[in-house]
C-alpha cells in the first residue's frame, strides 16, 4: 500500500490495492483521494480523520461497505460517487453536513445506518437522495423540503426504531394526517398498530375518515386495527367484541 500523506492530508492513493487500511497519522482525507481504485474491496477509516473530501472515494468500483467514524465531521460532495457494489454504509454521529450527491449512482446501497438508526432506502428514493435522509436524521430536521413518499417511508422507520421522540412525534402529530395518509396506503400495519398504542394521535374527529381510507385501500389488517380502535373510544371495552385479523 502507498499512500501519499503530507501533514496529516491523505492526498492520493497511489497503488490500487483490495484492502486499506489508513493510518492513524491521517486526520483528513483529500479530495479524490482514492478515486478510480477499481480493486479496493475495503477501507478502514481511523477514529484520527475529521475530514472527507469531494470525491475521495469515488469510482472505487469494487468497494462493498464503508464505516465513518464518529469523529468525522464533514464528508464531501460526490465522495461515495458511482461506487456500484457498496451495499452497506455505516455514518457516524458526529457529521455535520453531508455534501452533494454523496451516494450518486450507488444503485447496490439499499439500507444504511446512521445516528445509529439503520434505514432502508425507500422505493420511491433514488441514491442521490440518500445523503438528504442522512442530513435529515443527523440535523433532526423533519420539515425539510423532500418528496412525501420518500420523507414519510423514512419517518416511519424512525418511528418504529422510537428515534428521537422529542422531536420526531411533535412533527409526526401536527403532520399527522399526511403522514398516517401515507402509512395506510402504503399498507404499514406496524406503524400504524405504534400511532394507536401511543394513545394521542388518533381521536374522534379523525377516525371515521382513516377506516375509510383503509377500506378504500383494500388494507383489510389496518381496518380491523383503525375499528377496534375506534370502538374502544366509544366504549366497546369487551375484548371479546373486537374484530379479529
Amino acid at each position: 500500500m502507498e499512500l501519499l500523506i503530507e501533514n496529516g492530508i491523505l492526498k492520493r492513493c497511489q497503488k490500487d490495492t483490495p484492502g486499506v487500511t489508513i493510518p492513524v497519522s491521517v486526520t483528513q482525507i483529500g479530495r479524490s483521494a482514492f478515486d478510480g481504485c477499481g480493486l479496493m474491496k475495503s477501507v478502514t477509516i481511523p477514529d484520527t480523520v475529521t475530514s472527507i473530501g469531494d470525491e475521495a472515494f469515488r469510482w472505487c468500483k469494487s468497494l462493498t461497505s464503508a464505516v465513518i467514524p464518529d469523529s468525522v465531521t464533514e464528508l464531501g460532495m460526490l465522495a461515495f460517487q458511482d461506487c456500484g457494489k457498496l451495499a452497506s454504509v455505516t455514518i457516524g454521529s458526529g457529521i455535520r453536513e453531508i455534501g452533494y450527491a454523496v451516494f450518486q449512482s450507488c444503485y447496490s446501497l439499499k439500507t444504511f445506518t446512521v445516528a445509529g438508526v439503520t434505514i432502508t432506502k425507500p422505493g420511491e428514493a433514488n441514491s442521490e437522495q440518500i445523503g438528504d435522509i442522512c442530513n435529515m436524521i443527523l440535523k433532526k430536521d423533519y420539515a425539510v423540503q423532500m418528496s412525501h413518499p420518500v420523507k414519510h417511508a423514512v419517518l416511519a422507520q424512525l418511528f418504529l426504531a422510537d428515534y428521537d421522540e422529542e422531536n420526531l412525534f411533535p412533527y409526526i402529530k401536527k403532520n399527522f394526517t399526511k403522514f398516517c395518509t401515507f402509512l395506510i396506503g402504503s399498507g404499514n400495519v406496524a406503524a400504524v398498530a405504534k400511532a394507536i398504542e401511543t394513545g394521542k394521535l388518533f381521536s374522534k374527529r379523525n377516525i371515521d375518515k382513516f377506516i375509510e381510507l383503509a377500506i378504500n385501500g383494500g388494507q383489510h389488517e389496518i381496518y380491523v386495527l383503525l375499528l377496534n380502535c375506534k370502538n374502544e373510544m366509544t366504549g366497546m371495552t369487551d375484548p371479546t367484541a373486537k374484530l379479529k385479523l
